[in-house]
């Protein structure tokens, strides 16, 4: 038979008889004993539940038997979730504040968010970020397979390749050497030349442009 009781704290423990760890909570009943129940939960998740959340608790075996927590109900955190969707989120330890959270919402937005961040992917494919912070990506390449458009100053260390158009407007400030066949304004930079009048005394003058 379950019963309804609370969380005092939750650890990591070994089960037992076995030497491997297992979530455990400390759990006050409504009859004000104090037990140990391990933590049972969605398969392949690592769960351990916040202080003061609510727990269904079953005894298997007869008399003060193994105790299992089957279910948890955070009455801290109000619920946002309507049909369809699920929100999976962690929490202080009192178990009073989400600190991160992944929403699935029923028109297929996936909303991922922490205090600071909040990443929105669009059921029409639109990838939205949006941080207080700086962004840094990491990785051996990145491609990016569609436009892209950027608001605000674009620092980069390093060589930039570029195969293709590029239309810019406002200033660019360059430090290093632009290689290959840059082309501005339909002068390409590795073939492009001013030619030069004569100079006061009628002597011909070279040509002005590619570097030799």
């Amino acid at each position: 038979m379950g019963r309804i009781g609370r969380v005092i704290k939750s650890f990591i423990d070994k089960l037992s008889g076995s030497g491997t760890n297992a979530q455990f909570s400390s759990v006050e009943e409504f009859s004000g004993d104090q037990r140990t129940a391990q933590v049972f939960g969605p398969c392949n998740e690592d769960f351990a539940p916040p202080e003061n959340c609510k727990t269904l608790d079953v005894q298997l075996g007869r008399d003060r038997g193994f105790l299992v927590s089957a279910a948890y109900h955070n009455q801290l955190i109000e619920p946002v979730a309507v049909h369809g969707e699920r929100r999976l989120y962690s929490t202080n330890q009192a178990g009073d504040t989400v600190m991160s959270e992944i929403f699935l919402k029923q028109d297929g937005t996936i909303l991922i968010k922490n205090a600071e961040v909040t990443i929105t992917a669009s059921p029409s494919g639109l990838l939205t970020i949006v941080t207080s912070g700086n962004s840094e990506i990491t990785s051996a390449k990145t491609i990016i397979n569609n436009d892209v458009e950027i608001i605000g100053n674009v620092d980069i260390t390093g060589n930039v390749g570029i195969v293709g158009g590029t239309n810019m407007t406002g200033s660019i400030g360059m430090t290093g050497t632009i290689t290959g066949a840059a082309v501005f304004n339909g002068a390409a930079s590795n073939t492009h030349i001013h030619p030069q009048g004569n100079d006061s005394y009628g002597n011909t003058e070279q040509d002005t442009g590619v570097a030799k």
